[in-house]
Formats: structure tokens, sequence, C-alpha cells
């Protein structure tokens, strides 16, 4: 039969459990999910999921929808968002362009590859095409990245070290005692 202490014991850390896996269910759910075709890019304190597909007609709608084009009529923006997805990965293994216009025929796009004058950094260059080919597109609508609060930042940051001084104390005042038992310090003392 268990003794009070252990009792107690037991039934805080299966409420930490508990509450760990509250936390990381809360965490999950409220995160901005992406589709498993799309990779999650930053673009002007946006995220976007860019996805690509074989087509001879790139999306033209620059309205949130499912597979629009927010650089749409601006080869400026097309190449912002050719070098945030090829940065993220998109198009590294074959082009994918970022279609912004048409004349003609012709799809006007940017893509992006490794700058070719050797100094590093990824280029957007234009790379319009005639018929079909791989084409980006933004799946969703666009989820603002939350900005980090330093002020917070450091307060949180405070919480944490007194918790952990919390627990270096109470490790400490264990083994005064002569508490050795497993789980009653944090030190690397030897148990007897």
């Amino acid at each position: 039969m268990m003794d009070t202490q252990a009792q107690s014991r037991q039934a805080r850390r299966r409420g930490l459990g508990q509450r760990a896996a509250l936390a990381a269910l809360l965490a999950v759910a409220v995160s901005p999910a992406a589709d498993a075709n799309t990779t999650r890019v930053i673009v002007d304190g946006f995220y976007y999921d860019i996805g690509s597909e074989f087509t001879n007609s790139p999306p033209t709608s620059t309205t949130p929808s499912n597979r629009y084009a927010p650089w749409f009529g601006s080869g400026d923006t097309a190449g912002a968002f050719a070098i945030a997805a090829f940065d993220a990965g998109v198009g590294t293994e074959s082009t994918v362009r970022f279609a912004y216009g048409k004349s003609g025929t012709t799809n006007n796009a940017e893509a992006a590859r490794p700058n070719v004058d050797g100094s590093g950094g990824i280029e957007a260059y234009y790379a319009g095409i005639n018929g079909s080919a791989v084409f980006a597109y933004v799946d969703g609508a666009p989820v603002v990245v939350p900005e980090i609060d330093g002020a917070a930042l450091a307060q949180g940051a405070l919480a944490i070290a007194g918790v952990g001084l919390w627990f270096a104390g109470r490790g400490r005042a264990g083994h005064a005692r002569g508490d050795t038992r497993m789980g009653a310090s944090l030190s690397a003392a030897p148990v007897h």
C-alpha cells in the first residue's frame, strides 16, 4: 500500500503530464497548418503556403482562394516570392515559375536560382514560357507572422530562470535534509 507522500507525488506527476499533453494539443490546434503538398514561406510579414503544378494556365487571381497568385501583376513581387520559395526548397530540383502576367501566349514569370556570379545567395530571373511548365500557386489565405514583443520575451526568460532556480534550491534543500530518493533532487549527487 502506498503512503500518502507517494500518492501525492504520483498525482502531481499525472497532473503535470496531463497539463503538458493539453499544452501540446493547444499548440498544434492554434498553429496554422500547411497542406502536405505545399511549402510555408514568409514574404512581407505573412506566411504563404506555396504549391506548384504542371499546367499551361497558371493562376491569375490575387484574391485569397484555392490556388491563387498574390504576385500576379508585379514582376518584382513574383521575384520576391520566387526567392523566398527557393530558399525554402521550392524549385531547387526543377524550375518553378511564378507567373505575373501574359504577353500573347507567353506566361511572363519569375523563377529563382543561386546567384550566377558566384557571390552566394539567391537571385530571381525572368523565366517566361510559352506552353506548359511547373507554375507556383498559393493555397489558402495568408497568415500574419506574429511579432515577438521584446519586453514579453524578457519577462518570459526571467520567469523560466526563476523556476529553474526554484528547482535547483529544492534539490539542494533535499540533500541538506539527507533526502536522496529518486526525484527528490535534480543534482547529480550519488544515491546512498
